[in-house]
């Protein structure tokens, strides 16, 4: 069971997410939706540290030592560990289903037991 408990690091705080699922691919595909945060400045990095970032010790304070995704409280982004930073994330985006108005918009050609097609009576008497 994953805690969900906010934990203090760096003068932020962090509410463990979850784990990376499966179908969000190897770590190359998942490396693609990381990227540096010069704004939190959580790294090892002299030119952009603002705090101190340390792996362990970032997991040493976490309520939840095997989660991988992260959000911030104060800025409410994702973030993923990284062995010199902490990374934002950026979840993938989902397939957009056509919502119900979308699909009663689209015209379509169907005849009910009425004999009106697409929404037209037919001029043509059956016989």
């Amino acid at each position: 069971m994953i805690d969900r408990k906010t934990f203090e690091y760096g003068g932020y705080h962090f509410t463990p997410i979850r784990k990376f699922y499966k179908k969000e691919g190897d770590f190359f595909a998942i490396s693609k939706r990381l990227a540096s945060d010069p704004n939190l400045g959580l790294c090892t990095y002299q030119e952009r540290q603002k705090v101190p970032f340390d792996y362990r010790g970032f997991y040493a304070v976490s309520t939840d030592k095997e989660c991988d995704i992260f959000r911030c409280e104060e800025n409410g982004l994702l973030y993923v560990p990284g062995k010199n930073e902490l990374f934002i994330y950026h979840e993938p985006k989902q397939k957009k289903r056509n919502s119900i108005a979308d699909a009663l918009s689209q015209s379509r050609n169907v005849t009910d037991a009425t004999g009106i097609s697409g929404g037209r009576q037919s001029s043509d008497p059956e016989r």
